[in-house]
């Protein structure tokens, strides 16, 4: 059974944009300064208040509101806090680490936990990947990827596609401006070139032409989110027929 481990997208100039993270037991995520949540960075959004508001600590972890994998915030004071809790069932908490995307004997790709995405499987446990672990992957493959094209033999190369190692491949797609986007599956997943192609052309619709959004810096956007999500849904026929 193929499946999609992880999506990233760096900017230019080798800066992580966008990525997400995977609720597992939520020691090592946390609560207001990772993107975890639909909202995305909570902090980011509704500002220190919504700390106070819900009693909690700045550098509070996600399993301060967790017991047995249930949610136990304690109750809200605010719309904000209110609008939080009122979207945590959209997020599947998982037993172990696991592929978000996977593709059944359909070729389709169900989405079990919408909005969390894993992040390399195979990290191990006591090793999972933060915030800052996921900044130095992207940082290398930036570094990588401009290595690659000065060593090439051929002239006019554009950077490392495919990179296959024993439980991953890595497929990288770059656009004119120097954005990357970059898959990390199940080795021999197919048809990631035209799914990455597709995740371009919904960051042009609905983050290039958000008119609030600054250009190379980290992407909060609510519809790129939700079009991606169906996206990757969708039988993968559709994406090889665009």
């Amino acid at each position: 059974m193929a499946a999609i481990y992880s999506l990233y997208i760096i900017n230019k100039s080798g800066g992580l944009i966008f990525y997400k993270y995977e609720v597992v037991d939520g020691k090592k995520i946390f609560l207001w300064h990772d993107h975890w949540h639909p909202d995305g960075v909570l902090y980011l959004k509704y500002g220190h208040r919504i700390i106070y508001d819900a009693a909690s600590k700045t550098d509070a972890r996600v399993d301060s509101v967790l017991i047995d994998k249930q949610w136990q915030w304690r109750p809200a004071r605010s719309e904000e806090l209110v609008s939080v809790q009122s979207k945590l069932f959209s997020i599947n908490m998982r037993e172990e680490d696991k592929a978000l995307w996977s593709a059944s004997s359909s070729g389709k790709f169900s989405c079990a936990a919408t909005w969390c995405w894993d992040v390399f499987e195979d990290y191990g446990s006591a090793g999972r990947m933060d915030t800052n672990d996921s900044l130095r992957v992207a940082s290398l493959w930036h570094s990588m990827h401009a290595i690659s094209q000065q060593l090439s033999p051929v002239s006019g190369c554009s950077g490392i596609e495919l990179l296959e190692a024993d439980t991953f491949d890595l497929h990288c797609f770059q656009s004119l401006t120097g954005t990357k986007f970059f898959v990390v599956c199940e080795p021999g997943t197919q048809h990631m070139e035209a799914l990455l192609k597709v995740i371009y052309e919904l960051y042009t619709d609905y983050v290039l032409k958000n008119p609030f959004y600054e250009m190379e810096m980290p992407i909060r956007c609510e519809l790129f989110e939700i079009n991606l999500t169906q996206t990757v849904q969708k039988d993968r026929v559709v994406l090889l027929g665009r």
